[in-house]
């Protein structure tokens, strides 16, 4: 019987298939923590991060009854492009034809994606005019800013406002809130609410590590979200490895990516404990004896 979706089919029993990568030639390997190993839930945490960052703009000067608006998980989708001088959001094929445009949430005629994204000249869906909506950290910003350009079409307020002022408010807005702690206190509050279980995970690290190969946490997220966090999804479920710092050879916390792998920023060690920075000796940074190190910040050569 052939499934009807793939989601019928369990994840232990589906066949995934790699045509480039050499897994003899692997010695270690590496996850991030946000939509890696801690899934979170689209219908919580990204109306969470909607609406704090909503909170933020109105600091900015924009009208308070934004606040009221709501986040529709289903309406966005990775993959899409954001003009930000015409306020469009576009759906483009591999031949980099526009197939779908909406502007604010009116949907261009054919004519007008013809007008604005003629085949015939060369466009490239590049920064500084174009953003591309590649994770799913990015579907709150790609929504709200639809939300606003709808918002100015249809009133006379924000006349002020570009397009590209919305794109830019919005983005530093929401990255503010990921510094702040505005969205991830909340979630530390109760991360049951906000990030999926997962019996699997568990019985995957394991396999790894005892399959030999050293296994690392590298994240941007701070020690003590980390440690609630994996603590939520991690502990106690398995007999061997008790604390979820047990899975792991080496933790990185902090990790300022994309700066970690461009730039030489200091390496500090974290204590478990007080979960304050200290000077290092790096040698050993593994130890088959010892527990894993936790480390903040580093670069690609610390």
């Amino acid at each position: 019987m052939i499934p009807k979706a793939e989601e019928d089919i369990p994840r232990t029993e589906r066949i995934f298939c790699n045509r480039s990568l050499n897994f003899n030639a692997i010695k270690a390997i590496g996850f991030d923590l946000d939509y890696t190993i801690a899934c979170y839930r689209l219908d919580t945490f990204e109306k969470l991060a909607f609406h704090e960052t909503t909170k933020k703009l109105v600091e900015l000067g924009y009208p308070p009854e934004i606040t009221k608006w709501e986040f529709d998980s289903f309406f966005m989708m990775r993959g899409l492009v954001i003009d930000k001088k015409k306020g469009n959001i576009l759906k483009i094929d591999r031949h980099r034809y526009v197939k779908i445009a909406y502007h604010g949430f009116r949907q261009l005629t054919r004519e007008e994606r013809k007008q604005f994204y003629d085949v015939e000249n060369v466009i490239i869906y590049e920064e500084p005019d174009f953003a591309l909506i590649d994770t799913v950290f990015a579907l709150p910003e790609a929504y709200l800013f639809l939300k606003l350009v709808d918002f100015k079409e249809n009133s006379d307020k924000l006349n002020h406002k570009t397009f590209y002022d919305f794109y830019n408010d919005t983005r530093s807005c929401i990255d503010l809130c990921h510094r702040d702690g505005s969205i991830k206190s909340k979630v530390a509050l109760n991360p049951k609410k906000f990030i999926k279980s997962d019996d699997l995970l568990s019985p995957l690290l394991v396999k790894i590590k005892e399959s030999g190969l050293k296994i690392f946490l590298l994240t941007n997220s701070l020690w003590s979200y980390t440690d609630i966090v994996l603590g939520y999804l991690l502990n106690e479920k398995h007999m061997d490895y008790p604390h979820w710092t047990d899975y792991f050879h080496i933790i990185i916390t902090g990790a300022r990516k994309p700066s970690f792998f461009m730039s030489k920023n200091p390496l500090y060690e974290v204590d478990r404990e007080t979960g304050l920075l200290k000077n290092i000796e790096l040698l050993p940074v593994i130890n088959k004896e010892s527990k894993a190190r936790i480390f903040q910040e580093g670069n690609t050569k610390s």
